[in-house]
């Protein structure tokens, strides 16, 4: 039951529960979301990224349970302090559309030194697909080209992730 709630963010999907009514499940849903909220919060510009398990404490509050992929970009400073996340993407329950220009146009407008991406798995399986691995490739590619590298790129299952910086796969 917690696990269902967690993923929860729509009022309809609530009121399916019985005894439910709208204002309950409003309520809910804005308990959810402050949870949420309070579990990822920390001043941005106190959290440093120096290796794939900060990234995932970081975003394990905000993807580990979400239903549908969501991809994001998180903007860095040359000390690898957050300067910032962007949302690119959301998707289905398999895939979300992203595109290089999406990816870096947040981190050129705000002056990001370097970029971490992630993305969920709303299967809770955090291994890497091959559109996943192709994805990675194009975007440390257009890193290197526009000067903003691309760090890592994580994958949050379910209490799990996968880096592609720990495993060795940021190579084109």
């Amino acid at each position: 039951l917690y696990r269902r709630l967690a993923g929860v963010r729509d009022l309809n999907e609530l009121m399916q529960i019985k005894g439910m009514g709208q204002a309950k499940a409003a309520t809910v849903l804005a308990a959810l979301e402050i949870g949420r909220r309070i579990a990822s919060a920390r001043p941005l510009d106190k959290i440093h990224f120096g290796c794939p398990q900060d990234g995932a404490a970081f975003l394990m509050p905000r993807l580990r349970y979400a239903t549908k992929e969501q991809f994001l970009v998180i903007l860095l400073n040359s000390k690898n302090k957050v300067i910032g996340t962007e949302l690119v993407s959301e998707g289905s329950l398999t895939n979300s559309v992203v595109h290089p220009r999406e990816v870096f146009l947040p981190a050129i407008l705000q002056h990001a030194a370097s970029i971490c991406v992630a993305h969920n798995h709303p299967s809770g399986d955090p291994m890497p697909s091959i559109e996943d691995r192709q994805l990675t490739a194009v975007l440390l590619a257009a890193g290197k080209t526009l000067g903003i590298p691309l760090l890592d790129h994580l994958i949050i299952g379910d209490g799990a992730y996968y880096s592609f910086q720990e495993d060795g796969a940021l190579e084109v």
